[in-house]
């Protein structure tokens, strides 16, 4: 199972966490989008398309507390977050 090692750990002060919503002009991303659909360019999100065909890409800071809630999991803890706000 080499596809569960760990090849190697980046420096900390280099990564960052991604979080959504990723902001683009609407009209940008769509046709971005229409062409990696025709090229067959599959990528994991808005962000990864966006470098791919040349727009730049610029990091914002966040909110730890800024999660994506998809679950009923995710509702109990948005719930503790606005609690503490």
């Amino acid at each position: 199972m080499d596809k569960n090692l760990v090849k190697s750990t980046v420096s900390r002060d280099q990564a960052y966490l991604a979080q959504t919503p990723q902001v683009f002009d609407f009209a940008r991303i769509l046709r971005i989008h229409q062409t990696a659909a025709e090229q067959k360019y599959e990528a994991t999100d808005d962000a990864m398309l966006a470098e791919q065909y040349g727009m730049k890409v610029m990091i914002i800071p966040g909110y730890y507390d800024n999660i994506k809630i998809t679950t009923a999991e995710d509702m109990i803890l948005a719930e503790e977050i606005a609690r503490k706000w």
